[in-house]
């Protein structure tokens, strides 16, 4: 079962985790004939300029002055200021968790390891299962 991890939030078979404004966040998926797990998101900044891009787990594009670090199991961004951006993490091979800030209309999503907050709503502890759509904010 794909999983994807958002603050302490899990999104089980959920094809778009968390969709802003018309925005989907996270793409999440299995792949492949061993059923791999890989995530697609664009980090973007208050502007709506885009930071990064990670397709398939990799990194595959990052704006300039943002360094990507990666390790096994894991990807990080990092501003020019030293700040984390965004991180990906395999937590399993069907888990994969996120945090990070994820601004859509000049809002902003904040993934922490304990919760998600968005536009002053908190979501923490919560599981969402086998929806195209877990969460759809407006």
């Amino acid at each position: 079962m794909a999983t994807i991890v958002l603050g302490n939030n899990r999104y089980i078979n959920c094809g778009s985790a968390v969709t802003m404004y018309g925005t989907e966040l996270f793409n999440l998926r299995e792949v492949g004939e061993n059923g791999q797990i890989v995530v697609d998101f664009d980090v973007l900044d208050k502007d709506g300029r885009r930071l990064i891009r990670v397709k398939k787990n990799q990194v595959v594009d990052s704006a300039d002055g943002v360094s990507i670090e990666v390790k096994p199991g894991s990807v990080k961004a990092i501003s020019a200021d030293g700040n984390k951006i965004a991180s990906a993490r395999i937590l399993d091979e069907n888990t994969v968790a996120v945090t990070g800030l994820f601004w859509v209309n000049g809002v902003c999503c904040e993934i922490t390891e304990k919760q998600m907050s968005v536009a002053g709503l908190s979501i923490s502890g919560s599981t969402f299962r086998d929806t195209p759509s877990a969460l759809v904010l407006r």
